[in-house]
This record gives C-alpha cells, sequence and structure tokens, in this order.
C-alpha cells in the first residue's frame, strides 16, 4: 500500500541508486579509511576521488577535517551543492556528505 510506504526512505534509496549508477566510484572496492573516532562518532573514508564523511551522533557534531578537504571547494554530490570548507565541518544528527 503506498500510503504507508516511508517516502523519506524510498526517495534517499532512490538517490544513492541514481548516484552509484552516475558514479563508478560507488561500485569500488577499494576503500580507503581516513578517520574513525569513536568518540565524536563519525567516519571518513574515500573510494577513488569521493569522499564519504558519516555521523552515527545523536547531535550535531563539528570536528575538523583532513588536510586533502580543508580550505576546498568540493561538491557535495548526494545535495547536489557545491560546499566551500574550511578548516572544520559541522555535521547535522546522523548526517552524512558524499564529497567529489
Amino acid at each position: 500500500d503506498k500510503e504507508l510506504q516511508n517516502k523519506d526512505l524510498l526517495q534517499h534509496v532512490t538517490t544513492l541508486i541514481k548516484l552509484r549508477k552516475k558514479h563508478p566510484q560507488f561500485k569500488s572496492t577499494d576503500i580507503e579509511w581516513i578517520e574513525s573516532n569513536d568518540e565524536e562518532e563519525y567516519i571518513i573514508y574515500k573510494k577513488e576521488d569521493v569522499t564519504f564523511i558519516i555521523s552515527k551522533r545523536y547531535k550535531e557534531n563539528t570536528f575538523s577535517l583532513p588536510s586533502y578537504l580543508q580550505n576546498k571547494t568540493v561538491k557535495d554530490i548526494y545535495q547536489n551543492k557545491v560546499l566551500k570548507l574550511n578548516t572544520e565541518l559541522t555535521i547535522p544528527s546522523y548526517g552524512f556528505y558524499i564529497l567529489k
């Protein structure tokens, strides 16, 4: 029944499928782990030239970016937005960025 479906989840999965089709990096099994921070509850990893930043924290979180992202202009390919990064990034509760 379409009325009972979680439309946000459907949109999220649909977007990820489109990104996977458009960006071959998503299919890569070669993962470079940049940082895993248990205390601050986030991880950063790369697949080729795409960086994934994922927070599992229940509240907004600000942390220092890896040097290769600091003071750069990148595109969040999930949100389809250009971001001008500084030395730190604030990520929303349970949020993520997919940067290229």
